[in-house]
């Protein structure tokens, strides 16, 4: 059985090492650490920056006690412990582990890559949060839309509004002032006026029907006076069901625009991060009306 923090003692080591195979370069270095930040961002917040202090990633090589970071952290060193032995116990979960191998052992970087997307995809589901990593996994792997977590899900659609220029983005799923999952606003100048949509997110296995279109519409027009609202949107990526009720055209009249996995994919082909990373790194969840 291999031990956990041994095994990622040698992932560490060999992170900046310009590893070879018969004298043939395999991987550089900073593919390996694109590689494994990716790994380390399937961990929570605060796992993936006590194993970054502990182990001195992105420290400039400085590695920190777990009385610093608990210092750093504000919580007691023993608590460091615990939570590093618990991100590395999960670094050793099956996919993660034969990921973590395979940026030491595969004999061509472009193999490497293949395996890449096809073995992070299992462990999509436990991603916690939205990376420029993860963007850059779905752009290549786009069929792991399907698999995120509703959050992150959420997080996504809310960051392609960001990258678009939209002046306010906000997640605010569990807000009590309204019943969208995103605000996004939009001011138009020199007009000065400001567009509010209302954006439903649904990461849903079963195609959308007309109770939640009528939901929706409905939702729109009863916060319209409170909070604004031009128009809505609902984004999904497993599409509609056959409504005889409107046609998509006479909903655009309504104020609601249908979105699907088609829409998703011309948004993620055509993204481009931010220079810091993402445009929307710590979006508000709080609505507040003005």
């Amino acid at each position: 059985m291999i031990n956990k923090k041994d095994f990622f003692n040698l992932i560490i080591e060999q992170l900046n090492t310009r590893v070879k195979i018969s004298d043939k370069e395999i991987l550089p270095p900073e593919e390996r650490i694109m590689y494994f930040s990716k790994v380390l961002s399937t961990l929570t917040p605060k796992e993936e920056k006590i194993l970054r202090m502990r182990f001195g990633i992105g420290t400039g090589g400085t590695k920190y006690t777990q009385q610093e970071i608990g210092r750093h952290l504000t919580i007691t060193g023993s608590r460091v412990s615990q939570i590093q032995n618990q991100a590395l116990r999960k670094l050793m979960h099956p996919a993660r582990l034969k990921f973590l191998k395979g940026i030491l052992n595969i004999s061509d970087s472009q193999k490497l890559s293949e395996k890449q997307n096809a073995e992070i995809s299992p462990v999509i589901e436990t991603i916690n949060r939205l990376t420029p990593e993860l963007i850059a996994h779905l752009k290549k792997k786009s069929d792991d839309l399907n698999k995120l977590h509703w959050k992150v899900f959420e997080h996504l659609v809310a960051e392609f509004f960001a990258s678009w220029g939209f002046d306010e983005v906000k997640l605010v799923g569990r807000s009590k002032e309204t019943s969208a999952d995103i605000f996004a606003a939009y001011l138009i100048n020199p007009a000065g006026i400001k567009q509010k949509y209302f954006i439903e997110v649904k990461r849903w296995k079963d195609r959308i029907g007309i109770e939640v279109i009528n939901q929706v519409i409905g939702a729109m027009i009863s916060e319209r006076d409170k909070v604004g609202w031009h128009a809505a949107m609902i984004v999904t990526v497993v599409g509609y069901k056959d409504f005889e009720k409107w046609t998509k055209e006479e909903l655009v009249y309504k104020g609601l625009y249908l979105k699907d996995k088609d829409d998703l994919l011309i948004w993620l082909n055509n993204y481009e991060h931010h220079k810091n990373g993402l445009w929307l790194p710590k979006p508000i969840n709080k609505l507040t009306l003005n």
